[in-house]
């Protein structure tokens, strides 16, 4: 025995005893489910849609083709939505790096005239943002599981529900694109490092 998940749709599947059982019905069946091939399907929906025994006769390729389009406009949102997280997540680490970079010129620029490449001038911001950007990470996994599970308590219904699960694939794709993004702001924060002028940066007041 097991459990079937079915995300979308009204269906459930049961041990056809065990049904009648819950129900406390005889043996009886209200739906019936035929294999056919495709060419017989109108000849028998022309020949039952005016039967007063038949309320309804479905078509399964049909019904996937309506539930395709559906979901090719759900998945383009979420595609869109997915797009603009990721370039929020860049632009907040980029920023992040320009102003700790502005609010220490000073400090960094006292460090070239003491003799430090800018390399390792920037190596000094990278292991924080390493820092922090590890932690933040390994903190995002419960916090966007809770958050999951939040919309789906919201947004679920008895049409469809939203999995919760989240496969391992996500997790290092997420842990990959905010990796990358926190190299990119480096190499960018690098080439300001490198274009500091000391001269300008130690003159100026605090």
């Amino acid at each position: 025995s097991g459990v079937i998940p079915q995300h979308l749709g009204l269906n459930a599947y049961m041990e056809l005893e065990a049904a009648q059982a819950l129900i406390d019905n005889g043996r009886f069946a209200t739906i019936v489910m035929l294999k056919m091939d495709e060419e017989n399907i109108p000849a028998l929906q022309e020949e039952y849609n005016t039967s007063s025994a038949v309320s309804e006769i479905s078509n399964r390729t049909e019904m996937l083709n309506k539930t395709r389009e559906m979901m090719g406009s759900f998945i383009s949102m979420v595609f869109i939505f997915a797009l603009f997280a990721i370039l929020i997540g860049f632009a907040v680490i980029y920023n992040s790096s320009i102003i700790t970079l502005s609010e220490r010129s000073r400090e960094l620029a006292s460090m070239m005239v003491l003799g430090m490449t800018p390399s390792e001038v920037l190596s000094v911001i990278t292991f924080e943002q390493w820092f922090i950007g590890g932690f933040a990470m390994l903190a995002g996994i419960p916090l966007t599981k809770l958050l999951l599970v939040a919309m789906a308590e919201s947004i679920s219904s008895d049409l469809y529900t939203m999995p919760t699960t989240m496969s391992l694939m996500a997790v290092c794709t997420a842990f990959i694109i905010t990796v990358t993004s926190i190299w990119i702001a480096q190499r960018l924060a690098g080439k300001k490092i490198r274009n500091l002028s000391l001269v300008e940066v130690l003159k100026s007041r605090e």
